[in-house]
Formats: structure tokens, C-alpha cells, sequence
């Protein structure tokens, strides 16, 4: 089960091998969410609540599945959530980490488990780092996903919609701005579709840099020092995946080795 799961409109089931979730949300604190699980001909019925960011590896929910999993002796596979840092250091090939972070973030629409969300990038290199991805952003062509042209496609679900234009508020009001795309881009087609944005001026405890998107959102945060990149990059409570932009193989072997935070 991913993130765009846990945001599914009320009424709305689904089937994965005879596991039939059914979603209300009429609690706007919780989902609701009936298990129906068949095994060898006996029914099991299990109802249970689990807080929104199910998806995301956290000690509240990660025990949820058991309470169906455990007794029937039923195999568990989980699709985390996560909050992926691709970090740049200014002695990347800027173009190719560009490239990198733009790929990492926009495919998909942002809605990857595995989108790159966080850009931790060394100071010196931010402005023309942010230029570039900015640039490659705005040409993305966003359209009907079944136009061979498009590069870029809507957002699941008008709940999905919905919540990734609610945090781009949020940001806003937390004194972030936008270097590309954000609410009310005269290049976005409407309906659901979000255009690839690059938000600026975030800071570490803000909503955006906290919580997962799960949306064409990229945060950036400027670092000095490897130990810098690394607060900015650790500071999550989701794991999953990391990236690092270096020329110089032992700063990556420094940061990728017991350093940056994995998700187990």
C-alpha cells in the first residue's frame, strides 16, 4: 500500500489478492479501514484505524498489519512512504546533477515512494544549481499521460490534488516562495494537475521539508559542510532512499557508509 492509497475519496475500495481494503474518512483525524482477508475458504474481518502517513515507517503504524498478519500467519509487504534527500556538493557536474534531481523528483509526478523531494545543496552552488533545475522544469510538458509528448501527468486523485496544493499554501505562509511552478502557474493546464515546482527559503521544520508530498515539489535547503548535508538529509523521520552529487570518491564513501540514514 502506498501514500496515494492512504488519500483515496471516501467510498472508494480496493483488491490485492484477496485483501479488500474499504476507505471512509468520515474521521478526518483517522482512515478507517475494513480488511476483508480470505484464507483457505475461512473469512477474517478485522477493522482498524491507523493515522494518514500509514505509508511512512513509524512506531504507531508499523505494528498495524499484525493485528490481521500475525494470527493467520499472513506474509507483510510494505510500501513505505519516504523523503528522499538528493545531495549536491559544489564539486558535482552541476548540469548532470541537475539532470539527476529532476528525474528524481518530477517522474512520475512526484509520486514515487522513492521521489527525491529534499535538495540539500552546497551553498556556493545553489544559485546556479537552482537556475538550471528551474529552467528544465519550466519546459516540462505537462499533460494527458497518453499523449506520447507528455512528459509529465496529473495527480492521482482530486484528494491528492487537493492535499499537494494545501501544503504549497502552507509553505507560502511559512515564508517559503517558489523559483518555478506553484499555485496559480499560468503554464499549468488545471484540473488535477500540479506543475513541477521548486520551492525556496525552506527551512528544516517546516511542513514541506517534513512531510511527504507525494507530489512534483521540490525543497530546497543550502548546506556548507558535510556534516551540514548530513542534519539536513537525516532530519526526517521517513528513510527509504538517498542520493549523493560528488566528484570526490571519498566524500562519498564518508557519506554513504554508516552515515546517511537507511530505511531498514
Amino acid at each position: 500500500m502506498s501514500s496515494a492509497d492512504a488519500s483515496r475519496p471516501p467510498g472508494l475500495s480496493q483488491d490485492f489478492g484477496g485483501v479488500t481494503f474499504f476507505w471512509d474518512f468520515s474521521d478526518p483525524g483517522l482512515i478507517q479501514s475494513e480488511t476483508r482477508l480470505v484464507l483457505t475458504g475461512i473469512q477474517h474481518d478485522t477493522v482498524f484505524a491507523h493515522a494518514k502517513d500509514y505509508a511512512a515507517q513509524t512506531p504507531e503504524n508499523i505494528s498495524t498489519p499484525n493485528l490481521a498478519a500475525v494470527p493467520n500467519l499472513t506474509g507483510v509487504l510494505l510500501e513505505l512512504g519516504g523523503k528522499s534527500p538528493n545531495i549536491v556538493f559544489a564539486d558535482a557536474d552541476q548540469e548532470a546533477a541537475a539532470n539527476g534531481v529532476i528525474a528524481g523528483v518530477f517522474a512520475a509526478s512526484g509520486q514515487t515512494c522513492m521521489a527525491g523531494p529534499r535538495l540539500p545543496v552546497q551553498r556556493e552552488a545553489m544559485d546556479d544549481l537552482v537556475s538550471r533545475v528551474a529552467a528544465r522544469a519550466r519546459s516540462i510538458r505537462v499533460g494527458d499521460p497518453a499523449d506520447p509528448e507528455t512528459e509529465m501527468g496529473p495527480m492521482a486523485t482530486p484528494g491528492q490534488h487537493a492535499k499537494v496544493e494545501g501544503m504549497l499554501r502552507q509553505a507560502l505562509a511559512d515564508g517559503a516562495r517558489f523559483a518555478c511552478g506553484g499555485l496559480d502557474d499560468p503554464g499549468s493546464p488545471g484540473g488535477l494537475f500540479v506543475p513541477p515546482t521548486m520551492v525556496l527559503d525552506v527551512r528544516p521544520d517546516m511542513e514541506i521539508a517534513r512531510e511527504e508530498v507525494f507530489g512534483p515539489v521540490l525543497c530546497v535547503m543550502p548546506f556548507d559542510t558535510e556534516e551540514g548535508a548530513l542534519r539536513l538529509a537525516n532530519d526526517t523521520r521517513f528513510g527509504l532512499a538517498a542520493g549523493v552529487w560528488t566528484n570526490d570518491v571519498r566524500r562519498a564513501h564518508r557519506m554513504g557508509v554508516g552515515a546517511l540514514r537507511r530505511s531498514e
